[in-house]
């Protein structure tokens, strides 16, 4: 059953890693929404504050359950 696991993955690790790049396509998009931006600055700022201080959130999430 392992081998069929890694068979499988692998598989999609050589799909992702050694094919040749198609050139018709970008290589990145650039976000067009300043509310993409926000939202996504807010979501890094917020993960980071709860890696940094994670007390107050398991305290809050303790006092909830």
């Amino acid at each position: 059953a392992s081998a069929v696991g890694a068979y499988y993955y692998l598989k999609v690790i050589v799909y992702l890693f050694m094919r040749e790049p198609e050139e018709d396509q970008p290589i990145a998009v650039p976000m067009q929404s300043i509310y993409v931006v926000v939202a996504l600055v807010l979501a890094g700022y917020y993960v980071m504050k709860m890696g940094i201080t994670p007390s107050r959130y398991l305290d809050w999430a303790v006092s909830a359950a």
